[in-house]
């Protein structure tokens, strides 16, 4: 079990802004993307070495996963609790990660993290 060197609050909160920062907005506000133009990805081939902060944050995913495949986020009642384990998983917080994995390059056939996608596709 990971502890984290320092207390955090808003621990779903924090993992919830990875995920979409990963997988989520693609331009800032006022900006326009065209349409034909493809998604602005974090990896851009299989081959590219990670950035050693998207590997830390993909370790802490490994780690955090549960045994049912998913995630969670916790309640907004308790944002003390900084043990991924302690609170329940739900679908929508495995989405994000799902995507968050895919977007650094992972499918259920290849990636360092291809094991865990395939639990969390399973899970939903």
């Amino acid at each position: 079990m990971l502890s984290p060197r320092r207390p955090c609050r808003g621990s779903s909160a924090t993992l919830l802004s990875l995920c979409l920062a990963w997988g989520g907005a693609a331009c800032l506000p006022g900006e326009e993307r065209a349409a034909d133009a493809p998604p602005p990805a974090i990896v851009e081939s299989a081959d590219a070495p990670l950035p050693a902060w998207l590997t830390r944050g993909l370790d802490w995913l490994v780690a955090a996963q549960h045994a049912d495949g998913g995630w969670g986020a916790g309640s907004h009642a308790a944002q003390q609790v900084i043990d991924p384990h302690a609170v329940v998983t739900d679908p929508a917080t495995t989405a994000f990660v799902a995507m968050a994995l895919m977007r650094a390059g992972n499918t259920t056939a290849q990636g360092a993290q291809r094991d865990q996608l395939a639990r969390a596709l399973d899970y939903l």
